[in-house]
């Protein structure tokens, strides 16, 4: 997966800085999991069972 923002010049990138697998209970978000970085470094990678990852990006 890859993010890009409308309007943003094309050569302006961005890294995942966390990436947390979890749900929200009563509006709050618990982590179930923390992505480590052999999980992200090529990008997100999602399988059949759905999934609800929360991601923090930097961009440079």
């Amino acid at each position: 997966m890859s993010f890009h923002l409308p309007g943003k010049l094309p050569w302006i990138r961005s890294e995942i800085i966390t990436a947390e697998q979890g749900s929200y209970e009563n509006g709050e978000w618990k982590v179930q999991k923390l992505w480590n970085g052999d999980e992200t470094d090529r990008g997100l990678t999602f399988h059949d069972k759905p999934e609800v990852v929360r991601v923090r990006l930097e961009r440079f």
